[in-house]
């Protein structure tokens, strides 16, 4: 009887701190507040849209400087330094935060 209290006893001894070190404190309720001006997390539709918009205008300006390289010195040149200066100006305002 001795011996099985002993091994019982042992037992909760050694699981007893492995439980406590597992515990997590109570922290409440988790709510989200948006922020103006701060996209969402992950998952979120906003960051998606986001970041198909911006692989959209990325892909916008790698057509456009492959497209003035094969372009000669013109006003179609001038135009299209135009476009890529204001897609890029696009890009640091909205992908680069």
């Amino acid at each position: 009887m001795r011996t099985a209290l002993a091994v019982i006893s042992f037992a909760l001894a050694a699981a007893l701190p492995l439980a406590a070190s597992h515990a997590q404190p109570y922290q409440g309720p988790s709510i989200t507040i948006p922020l103006p001006g701060v996209s969402p997390g992950p998952g979120g539709g906003d960051d998606r849209e986001r970041r198909e918009h911006c692989a959209a205008l990325e892909n916008r300006e790698h057509e456009l400087h492959e497209r003035m390289q094969r372009v000669g010195y013109s006003e179609d040149r001038d135009h299209l330094d135009h476009q890529l200066r204001e897609t890029h100006e696009q890009m640091r305002d909205q992908c680069h935060r």
